[in-house]
């Protein structure tokens, strides 16, 4: 009786998120006869060669959430093949985000102060920018989630003032605010 090659897939621990690398390891072995093709699909249409003897590490970046079949195959020269399979859950990248405006009465006189504080699930995401849109034809992106702005024209007239919040992965939230100022 022949002895058929061995292959073992490893996935990622922690939680996947679109856009966000996901690294796998592929290990295989030959039995009787050296193999001659391994491969990783990873089950949303994305496939690469591995090596065919010993421990291959690949990265693969999926774009989308969902629940994802992978899988390792392993061919030896004598076309004996073995197969490994494994699940991945990779997680929509959820953005909520609040704002506040200081001081309660806003003038033309002295900026009003934004801040905007946005959580992320999973909470590992990092948010890289806040783009801010005052209402009255002015916009900037920061860093941080704080910002000041001095309104031009005032006697009671309304803005709203919108904030994006975008993660390092490109997902985002948004928070709007009505303001009046005097």
């Amino acid at each position: 009786m022949r002895v058929g090659p061995t292959v073992i897939i490893s996935v990622p621990a922690a939680s996947l998120v679109p856009g966000v690398p996901a690294i796998f390891s592929v290990s295989v072995n030959s039995g009787g006869a050296a193999v001659r093709s391994a491969t990783i699909e990873f089950g949303d249409g994305g496939k690469q060669s591995v090596s065919t003897s010993g421990l291959s590490t690949v990265t693969h970046v999926y774009t989308q959430s969902g629940t994802y079949i992978v899988t390792a195959e392993a061919i030896d020269t004598g076309g004996e093949s073995a197969r490994a399979t494994a699940s991945v859950s990779v997680q929509e990248v959820v953005v909520a985000v609040s704002m506040t405006v200081s001081p309660s009465t806003i003038t033309t006189t002295s900026p009003a102060e934004f801040a905007a504080i946005a959580t992320t699930t999973p909470a590992s995401t990092a948010i890289e920018r806040y783009e801010w849109d005052f209402g009255d034809g002015s916009v900037r992106t920061t860093s941080g989630g704080s910002t000041s702005h001095l309104y031009a024209l005032g006697g009671g007239r309304r803005y709203i003032v919108s904030v994006r919040a975008v993660t390092t992965t490109g997902a985002s939230g948004t928070a709007q605010r009505e303001i009046v100022v005097q």
